[in-house]
């Protein structure tokens, strides 16, 4: 047998030693492809809503640069300033329409921070943080032996980290609603069971998580411009 340092399986370059950036590379191509194909009939027309250009951006571009994203361990800096150029790529040209000529080229120039107030959007990180809650709940619910060896292995330990620190942050925003939680890092079972025994009710928070995490986002950099 042929041992080989990536392969490519489902659309996905998969690596044993982490996520290789040749798949970052691959995802955010692909992506911004797909953005400039709807640029001009879709995120650019003044006759679509900015919800339903949002939606479509995210089914039609986004989905190219985050499927499979829950599977995923932290990406590293020059990671996921990659995959955050790619991500803004879209939502780029729906500000530009949004704001009309002559300030639509101006508002291309706005940095990451201003084109998410503007579509009041979370960050990248906390879309990557969601999509690894729902998979650790999906895992947990019904995934098949090997996944479960790879997840519990050394080959797993960069993913569970990710998930420990996704969990850090979701129980630090949530933390009215999980009153009795304990600290994820010493009993991260005690979440395990919580998506396990209630897996509607885990979807719910991760959902609001996101709608939280959102608007304290977009509070500091209201307060950083003030």
């Amino acid at each position: 047998m042929r041992l080989v340092r990536r392969y490519k399986h489902l659309g996905v370059i998969s690596s044993p030693l982490q996520l290789d950036t040749a798949e970052i590379i691959v995802k955010a191509r692909a992506c911004r492809s797909a953005a400039e194909a709807i640029r001009r009939p879709i995120l650019s027309c003044p006759a679509y809503p900015t919800a339903a250009k949002l939606q479509i951006a995210a089914a039609c571009a986004h989905v190219r640069a985050l499927w499979p994203a829950g599977s995923w361990p932290a990406l590293s800096e020059k990671q996921h300033a990659r995959m955050e150029s790619a991500y803004l790529h879209p939502l780029r040209a729906i500000v530009a329409s949004a704001a009309g000529p002559p300030q639509g080229r101006r508002e291309i120039c706005l940095n990451a921070s201003e084109v998410l107030w503007v579509l009041r959007m979370p960050p990248l990180r906390i879309d990557l943080a969601a999509q690894r809650l729902r998979y650790a709940a999906r895992v947990s619910a019904g995934a098949p032996g090997y996944l479960w060896a790879l997840v519990q292995s050394t080959a797993g330990e960069a993913w569970r980290d990710a998930l420990l620190a996704d969990l850090c942050t979701f129980a630090a925003v949530m933390a009215d609603k999980l009153e009795d939680a304990p600290e994820p890092r010493l009993f991260p079972a005690y979440f395990e069971e919580l998506w396990t025994k209630y897996p509607v009710a885990w979807k719910s928070l991760v959902r609001l998580f996101v709608d939280r995490s959102r608007v304290l986002t977009l509070e500091r950099t209201e307060n950083a411009d003030d």
